[in-house]
């Protein structure tokens, strides 16, 4: 079984092939996200750029409940297709404030997911660009992407294990002197 963005769907939220990231700047110990292990990093970065650049993750989330989620073995609404969720692989972040099927975020706040979906587009979708049902919530590893690419994008952009950037090495000058 395939989700719909054609990773293997996972039946046990206990699956070795899943992880618990904590969303990186969302305090301590860190927002939890159940996820599929290789994209952890990737997926918690996301997360993060949501917290910091579009609005706190902290928002409706009280003792014993927050409205962030990533697996979930399910099919997509009344479909026959399997969600990216159940293989691991989509996250929704502050799903009360930005619920599907509306538009919520302020146009300050569209135009930064959009720059951020645009910044990912090589392995990322953004479900604010849905055409029939708008998810704003919604963030997922988009079809045809594979581990491999993932994990190649991952280590290109210096993102670490927990989701955070590496730093950028410091310039020291000329490596050739002629």
């Amino acid at each position: 079984m395939k989700s719909e963005n054609g990773w293997p769907v996972i039946k046990s939220s206990s699956d070795r092939d899943l992880t618990v990231i904590r969303i990186p700047d969302t305090g301590r110990p860190g927002i939890p996200l159940r996820v599929q292990k290789d994209c952890a990093p990737l997926l918690a970065h996301i997360a993060m750029r949501v917290h910091n650049d579009i609005a706190s993750l902290h928002e409706n989330n009280k003792e014993g409940f927050q409205d962030e989620g990533g697996y979930s073995y399910r099919k997509i609404g009344s479909s026959s297709r399997w969600s990216n969720h159940a293989s691991g692989t989509a996250i929704d972040l502050n799903w009360q404030k930005w619920p599907m099927f509306r538009k919520r975020m302020s146009k300050k706040q569209r135009a930064t997911a959009d720059a951020i979906a645009a910044e990912f587009a090589d392995v990322i979708r953004w479900g604010g660009h849905y055409r029939t049902a708008v998810d704003e919530m919604h963030w997922e590893i988009k079809p045809g992407v594979s581990v491999l690419d993932v994990k190649k994008f991952i280590k290109e952009r210096g993102i670490r294990k927990d989701g955070t950037l590496s730093p950028a090495p410091k310039y020291k000058g000329p490596r050739f002197h002629a």
